[in-house]
């Protein structure tokens, strides 16, 4: 599948940089009826939306996790043990994942930067927070995406997630504990799990007649 990225004049092209959230939803990502805002974005939500960035590998095992406020039973707990599963959480280290509180600014920095494959760059970069936050500027993943240094809204959690679609997926090689290169593969997050392509074109027709 392609997506059309449109270039267009005026008061259009304003209100569509703000419809992340409705792109998202177009493609899957935002779900379950959920809908984005400026409001805070919980913890088991933002997790939802990354982990449905790769679609078919959503795991479906039951097993118990090492959080004991995260039930089997609740809505996103296939989510939730997906995310543990490839290591882009760990919980607060007192066995919670606390998944109903608001997921923090540098808290959704630091889990995109791992599913995009660069932990380790961070980590040698000075770890948590600062070493994600460095990394993120670096591969443009923050770009546009308003910096609290608190609590993510909806709306800027969609920017965050719409450019980690975007950017290449890094491999990361460490030799004597020192960073010896990181490879980018040329694929992105939605090439690569969800088969899509983003093409970019001219709007130059009106709001009657679109033919981008």
């Amino acid at each position: 599948m392609i997506i059309v990225s449109c270039a267009i004049p005026g008061a259009y092209a304003d209100s569509l940089e703000k419809n992340y959230a409705g792109i998202l939803e177009n493609i899957g990502i935002v779900d379950n009826g959920y809908k984005l805002s400026d409001e805070v974005v919980t913890r088991a939500q933002f997790i939802r939306m990354i982990i449905n960035i790769l679609c078919d590998e959503v795991s479906t095992h039951k097993g118990k996790l090492p959080f004991d406020d995260v039930s089997v039973m609740d809505e996103n707990y296939n989510h939730i043990r997906t995310a543990y599963e490839y290591g882009i959480i760990s919980g607060d280290g007192n066995g919670k994942f606390n998944p109903n509180s608001p997921i923090k600014y540098n808290e959704a920095v630091k889990i995109v930067v791992e599913l995009l494959g660069y932990k380790e760059y961070a980590l040698i970069g000075g770890g948590y927070p600062n070493g994600y936050i460095n990394v993120s500027n670096e591969i443009k993943l923050t770009k546009s995406v308003p910096n609290t240094n608190d609590l993510i809204s909806g709306t800027a959690a969609a920017r965050l997630i719409y450019n980690a679609l975007h950017i290449e997926t890094g491999t990361i090689e460490l030799r004597g504990g020192m960073l010896y290169s990181i490879s980018r593969g040329g694929d992105n997050l939605m090439s690569q799990t969800m088969d899509l392509y983003s093409v970019k074109g001219i709007l130059t027709a009106n709001e009657f007649n679109v033919d981008c």
